[in-house]
């Protein structure tokens, strides 16, 4: 397992010409006030980075540092908090010691680093630029870190095709056999049979289908030459059936499509689904005889 990425930084700027803020802070608590700012950014930028915990073992920690009483380092930080020189709000809120300024500084040195852990309530200056910054694994963008980014992209392609299987109708595989069997070029079968979930997907009208799988049957009908078709991806990337030139009339429904609406309805209704000719019986789809016909049309005038 490898070692935990250092968050603080080994060193950091300090301006030769203070703010405004610092020089009248300075003015008001001397040498012992300098020295406590001074090693106070010290201990911020070197441990984590933009803050120190505001306890009582902060001053134990100056204490050490600087050989100076309690009683003596702790209104000297009461008043580097007045002054601004790390953000009320914060230490009141949160129980650290920070500033706007700290924060910059300290993102700025850090970007190169791997990954910067932060926490959103402290924060006091904006961070969208670094794509390093970590809370919880997520960065301060909104996006995850880079690695977890990419694991995030395939799980959510993986996610994708399970909902688009899931969401495939029930029809999808009789019909792309049915496609394939008509169509007269049968080449690329993969990327042709891909193309044509995702269009059943994106409108997943059945009659829509048909009469597509209609207008395929009919094109074999009139062009019996396969070589001049398209391949079938590009005849469903573009729409080809749209472009055919077939009688606008309601077209009878070809074996093909046939053959999937009764499994359709079989899957609806059961299979014992009765024929014409079971219920009209032999004499479906015979003519009418003359005689009949009179004997029909004289009913009328009777009543």
């Amino acid at each position: 397992m490898g070692r935990p990425t250092k968050q603080g930084v080994d060193y950091f700027p300090l301006h030769c010409q203070l703010d405004g803020n610092v020089e009248l802070f300075i003015a008001e608590t001397g040498a012992a006030g300098y020295g406590v700012l001074i090693t106070l950014w010290q201990m911020i930028y070197r441990e984590k980075g933009y803050y120190i915990d505001y306890s009582d073992d902060l001053f134990l920690l100056l204490k050490r540092e600087l050989l100076i009483p309690i009683d003596e380092s702790k209104p000297i930080v009461e008043k580097a908090i007045e002054r601004d020189i790390f953000s009320k709000s914060v230490a009141q809120k949160c129980g650290i010691l920070t500033s706007a300024g700290i924060q910059t500084r300290y993102f700025y040195a850090a970007k190169k680093k791997k990954t910067v852990v932060f926490d959103p309530k402290h924060l006091l200056c904006e961070v969208y630029d670094y794509g390093n910054l970590s809370c919880s694994g997520v960065s301060a963008s909104g996006n995850a870190t880079k690695e977890k980014e990419k694991e995030k992209e395939k799980e959510k392609e993986k996610e994708n095709k399970t909902l688009a299987v899931a969401k495939a109708p029930d029809w999808i595989s009789d019909y792309k056999n049915a496609f394939w069997s008509t169509y007269l070029k049968k080449v690329d079968k993969k990327p042709a049979m891909e193309l044509l979930t995702k269009l059943i997907n994106k409108n997943p009208d059945h009659d829509y289908w048909i009469n597509v799988l209609d207008r395929v049957q009919q094109k074999t009908q009139v062009d019996t030459d396969k070589q001049f078709w398209p391949s079938p991806t590009r005849y469903l990337r573009d729409c080809k059936w749209d472009d055919e030139l077939i009688d606008k009339k309601p077209a009878s429904k070809t074996e093909a499509s046939a053959q999937i609406a009764s499994k359709r309805n079989a899957e609806l209704f059961g299979e014992s689904i009765p024929t014409e000719k079971e219920v009209f019986g032999d004499s479906y789809g015979q003519t009418i005889h003359e005689p009949r016909k009179n004997q029909i049309s004289g009913i009328g005038r009777n009543i």
